[in-house]
């Protein structure tokens, strides 16, 4: 080799090197500008996304359910559901305002996996007090139902949303969804009504349920799936809402 070539080969490590200083000190300062505390990586100098503890290249990829899982690029492992953290997290946060008093709810929607080839399909609800999971079932709303809630609006069309809880485990009616109840009471029930009503329906579609020569009851609350989810209540105060419109409605009705 002669000395402009040792002189070039010289040169090029040497770029290279200074190269490599500037690529290190950008990571460095990706960590903290680029840092993503919830899946514990940043971007570094060529924006890929790494692991802060490791420094493995990862990756963030879709399962056939829909939930985003973070992978390492190195192992091939997945090592975290990032669709189940932020759900939990939500759970958390809407249970945390439950329990202190600052929402009526008693449960949310957990994710969006619909279940489907389990034996009770649909998509889960996670009750506050419990951490249990339940369904979302259609109820079989008749127009005697309709009467006994006292509610104002047009038999038929305004209860076709109407449901239930329906607990996988144990194959029980648990109580109203918090949407139903919402809308019970916006369409003119109290609490007092909604509370007489429930325990009535339940008995009554047990019977039905236990005819032996008819499975639709059955069908319907272990099967089938409601044609959109419906059981979380739209605000946070529906009943202390709901209950002050109608008592006043109620009272305006009776004056005159």
């Amino acid at each position: 080799m002669g000395l402009f070539g040792l002189f070039y080969t010289l040169f090029g490590i040497g770029c290279k090197g200074i190269s490599n200083i500037g690529d290190t000190i950008k990571d460095n300062e990706n960590r903290t500008i680029y840092r993503d505390n919830e899946t514990n990586t940043y971007y570094d100098h060529n924006m890929n996304r790494r692991d802060l503890s490791t420094n493995h290249l990862m990756h963030t990829e879709k399962d056939v359910n829909g939930d985003v899982w973070l992978r390492d690029l190195e192992t091939g492992r997945y090592v975290q559901n990032i669709t189940a953290g932020r759900v939990e997290q939500k759970y958390q946060e809407e249970k945390a305002k439950a329990l202190s008093g600052r929402s009526d709810r008693t449960h949310i929607r957990y994710g969006d996996n619909e279940h489907r080839k389990d034996e009770f399909p649909g998509i889960r609800y996670k009750d506050f007090k419990t951490g249990k999971l339940y369904v979302e079932r259609s109820m079989i709303f008749t127009e005697e139902h309709y009467k006994m809630l006292h509610l104002w609006s047009s038999y038929g069309i305004c209860q076709r949303d109407f449901s239930v809880l329906f607990d996988p485990e144990t194959k029980k009616i648990v109580r109203l969804s918090d949407g139903t109840i919402e809308s019970m009471l916006g369409q003119g029930a109290l609490m007092e009504d909604i509370s007489a009503f429930f325990p009535k329906y339940v008995e009554e579609y047990y019977e039905n349920m236990a005819e032996p020569y008819s499975t639709w009851y059955k069908q319907k609350l272990y099967y089938e799936r409601t044609s959109r989810p419906w059981a979380d209540s739209l605000k946070d105060k529906f009943i202390e809402e709901g209950e002050a419109r109608v008592k006043y409605k109620r009272s305006e009705k009776a004056r005159r």
